[in-house]
């Protein structure tokens, strides 16, 4: 049987990252601790750092219900998915305000197209275009985090981290985490004392310091 090849994606190279980069350049282990990447044919807005550390970290903790907010191309949230698919230990759910501008767009490597085909097959995986500031998310997450009484980690990756973070961390549980992406960049410890301190919060030791070891931009934080 022949395969059909009308359907090969037509997109050669993805917009941000150029698939020759390595062509005539010896890869060293400081390249997988550069910022942007490809991860499973994507474009991801992290290091391969960050996979180790969510790797581990969930596995350290065993959370049941795992949240990210800001999908953008949705490599890392397929990552998570396929995480979550595949152990079955715990529940994903991914917010993008607009799924039109990265999510969907395979001409910069967006892999929204295959989110959206696992969480058809998986009760563990679900996306959502929605704003995570709104009643209705706010009411959902709560109910699993609370009544559910579910084990969690909030990941903090959309466009206004500093309002993500405050909102979101008085929902922690003891056991909870709270992680925030573009540490140093558009979220500080300057930008957020005053959150850290009306909730309690203290950096999430030794992982927190992992994260910044292994070069990621993501900061985990905790209850005190």
């Amino acid at each position: 049987m022949k395969y059909d090849k009308s359907l090969l994606n037509p997109y050669i190279q993805g917009k941000d990252i150029d698939r020759n980069n390595f062509s005539d350049v010896i890869i060293t282990p400081n390249h997988m601790f550069s910022i942007c990447q490809r991860f499973m044919g994507a474009g991801m807005s992290q290091n391969f750092g960050a996979i180790m550390i969510l790797e581990h970290y969930n596995s350290i903790h065993d959370f049941q219900y795992v949240i990210e907010i800001g999908s953008e191309k949705g490599c890392l949230s397929t990552y998570l998915a396929n995480l979550a698919g595949m152990t079955e230990r715990f529940f994903f759910e991914t917010y993008e305000i607009s799924k039109q501008s990265h999510w969907y767009n395979r001409e910069i490597e967006g892999a929204g197209h295959w989110f959206e085909k696992l969480e058809k097959i998986s009760p563990f995986i679900s996306s959502h275009e929605a704003d995570i500031f709104s009643d209705d998310v706010l009411s959902h997450v709560e109910e699993n985090m609370h009544d559910n009484n579910l084990k969690t980690l909030i990941f903090c990756d959309g466009g206004n981290k500093i309002k993500e973070l405050e909102v979101y961390a008085p929902l922690l549980k003891p056991e909870d985490r709270i992680m925030v992406h573009d540490w140093n960049i558009e979220i500080s410890e300057a930008s957020i004392n005053h959150i850290m301190k009306d909730n309690n919060l203290v950096y999430d030791e030794p992982m927190s310091h992992s994260c910044g070891n292994l070069g990621t931009t993501m900061m985990v934080f905790r209850k005190s």
